[in-house]
C-alpha cells in the first residue's frame, strides 16, 4: 500500500473518524472488488507478515512492529494470529491488529496482544469495528443479508460469503441493526 494512504489516515483525529469510511477508502484505492475480502493481501500491502502461533486460548493474536522484529523477520512489521482459532476469526484478527497499526501506532516499537475479553477498551472497540467494517462493508453485507432473506441457512451463508466466524456475523446484523 502506498504510504500516502496510510500517512492520510493517520492524519485523521480519532474523535472524529468515521470507520466505515476509511474501510471503504483502503477497499477502493486498493482496487479490492472480490469476497471474502483478501485481509492477507491487505496487510501485506501495508508492510506486514502474517504467523499463527498456538497461543493460550485468552489471546487472538498480536502486532510487533520494531527493530526486533526486523532483526528476525527481514520486515519491521508482524502480525500473528492464534492458529487454533477457527479461520473467521483468524481474518477477523488480522483486520483487528490493522486498525492498532493505523489509529495507535505512533512509530517506533509497538506491541499489542488482542483479547476477546477485552471488550470495554475504546480502541479495542474501535479496532473490532474497524475489522468488521473492513470484512463485511456495510452495502455488500446489506445487500448480501437482503438477498438471503427466507433462507434457513442465511447465517451459514454470510459466513461463507464473508469468511468470517458466526460471531461476528451476528454482531454485524445486530449493529446494522436488521433483525
Amino acid at each position: 500500500m502506498k504510504r500516502e494512504l496510510v500517512k492520510e489516515i493517520k492524519k485523521i483525529p480519532i474523535e472524529n473518524t468515521n470507520i466505515s469510511d476509511i474501510t471503504d477508502k483502503i477497499i477502493s484505492y486498493l482496487n479490492v472488488n472480490e469476497y471474502p475480502i483478501p485481509i492477507v493481501k491487505i496487510a501485506r500491502a501495508m508492510n506486514f507478515i502474517i504467523g499463527k502461533q498456538e497461543l493460550d486460548d485468552t489471546f487472538s493474536g498480536y502486532i510487533a512492529i520494531g527493530d526486533k522484529i526486523q532483526e528476525k523477520f527481514e520486515k519491521d512489521r508482524l502480525i500473528c494470529v492464534n492458529s487454533k482459532d477457527n479461520l473467521g476469526h483468524q481474518r477477523f484478527t488480522i483486520a483487528h491488529e490493522l486498525a492498532h497499526f493505523l489509529f495507535d501506532y505512533r512509530g517506533g516499537e509497538y506491541y499489542n496482544t488482542y483479547k476477546t475479553t477485552d471488550v470495554n477498551n475504546s480502541s479495542e472497540k474501535r479496532a473490532n469495528k474497524f475489522a468488521a467494517n473492513l470484512l463485511m462493508p456495510t452495502k455488500e453485507f446489506k445487500r448480501k443479508y437482503n438477498k438471503l432473506n427466507g433462507d434457513d441457512n442465511r447465517i451459514e451463508k454470510l459466513m461463507g460469503y464473508f469468511e468470517v466466524s458466526r460471531k461476528a456475523i451476528n454482531l454485524r446484523i445486530i449493529e446494522l441493526d436488521l433483525l
